[in-house]
């Protein structure tokens, strides 16, 4: 659900890639 609000809403390039940063730190911990 709050993956499809995100991207639904993404109106920006500057949130296009605070997304990108934000989900890569956080897989990035993953593995």
């Amino acid at each position: 659900m709050e993956n499809y609000e995100i991207w639904h809403t993404l109106s920006s390039n500057d949130e296009v890639e605070y997304m990108i940063m934000t989900a890569r730190n956080n897989f990035g911990e993953l593995t």
